[in-house]
């Protein structure tokens, strides 16, 4: 069972890479930097986009 403060770390590199995401950029760079969140965070592109979608709402 994982400690409350690696959930903590896990939590705080989500928040950072999704708020990296919605910072201002080209199409380009910003399809880059999805790639580059899932392969930081371990999940899939799309579980990227629930992330994102999550956060704004």
């Amino acid at each position: 069972m994982p400690s409350e403060e690696l959930i903590t770390e896990q939590v705080k590199l989500r928040m950072e890479v999704i708020q990296s995401l919605t910072e201002p950029c080209d199409r380009k760079t910003y399809s880059t930097k999805k790639i580059e969140a899932a392969q930081k965070l371990g999940v899939s592109i799309r579980q990227v986009e629930r992330l994102l979608q999550k956060w704004r709402e």
